[in-house]
């Protein structure tokens, strides 16, 4: 949150790109990424410079979750501390949010389509510091400013997402129902949380499908398994008050406790 207040931030004017392709093609090593440098991407290995696309639209997905990660954090100390400087620095970024974000075009290729990030993946896991970051600071917004952050930012990235369902029992889909239902949570709008709640591929059908008899998610490596456990922990968090039956899904325990399982006798 320092560090955020300490340094002026200005959100890219285009959609950022693929986080993958932010990595020396030569050394398979993510670039080094420096806030003052959109157009500079060193390797860490033998320190050539890239620049251009794609690389420069990995630096705008780094630096779009920099921006919000520090949004975020600002918005959790005002909560905890009641710094005005903190809720001033969540407001100003929200609001710059606002109005940046109508003129980001829909792209992308490898996991859906994103506006402020390069698919829809990024956007559901983006939306949700977003989101939370609002909610603990609105109170904090004169009413016209918390009328088009509601306008202009919430509700259009919520809008978005919610064409880009997959309706599929995937990691993925568990990040896009996340994102939606956050936004659908804080915006108090029941049409973004719906999905959540369907049977099929709702909360319910991915843990249904997609974690096995043990509590394992079927995509199989660990590495998947946390990310799609993140991802309904998420979406657990933003159900918990509107439809708290949601959450009494055994295999949600089980999904917590599956990696247990595994741990040598020496833990």
């Amino acid at each position: 949150a320092e560090r955020a207040l300490a340094r002026p931030f200005e959100i890219p004017a285009e959609g950022a790109g693929w986080g993958h392709d932010y990595f020396c093609p030569d050394h398979a090593t993510r670039l080094i990424f420096d806030p003052d440098l959109p157009h500079e991407h060193r390797c860490p290995v033998d320190g050539r410079a890239f620049s251009g696309e794609p690389y420069d639209g990995g630096w705008r997905g780094a630096m779009q979750r920099r921006i919000v990660e520090g949004l975020y954090a600002a918005a959790i100390l005002w909560v905890g501390t009641g710094e005005r400087r903190y809720a001033e620095h969540a407001g100003a970024v929200l609001r710059a949010y606002a109005a940046r974000y109508p003129h980001y075009e829909s792209h992308g290729e490898h996991a859906g389509k994103g506006r402020c990030m390069g698919q829809s993946l990024d956007e559901g896991t983006w939306s949700i510091p977003l989101a939370w970051a609002y909610d603990a600071v609105r109170e904090t917004l004169p009413d016209e400013d918390r009328a088009r952050i509601e306008r202009d930012l919430l509700r259009p990235a919520a809008e978005h997402l919610h064409g880009q369902l997959w309706h599929r029992i995937h990691n993925i889909e568990c990040w896009h129902l996340a994102g939606l239902a956050t936004l659908g949570a804080v915006l108090d709008d029941e049409r973004f949380v719906a999905p959540a709640l369907e049977d099929a591929f709702g909360l319910t059908g991915q843990l249904r499908e997609g974690a096995l008899d043990d509590g394992w998610w079927w995509e199989g490596s660990p590495h998947y398994h946390f990310y799609a456990l993140t991802a309904i922990l998420s979406l657990a968090l933003a159900l918990r008050r509107r439809h708290p039956e949601a959450l009494a899904q055994p295999r949600l325990r089980a999904m917590l406790d599956a990696p247990h399982g595994l741990l040598r006798a020496d833990l």
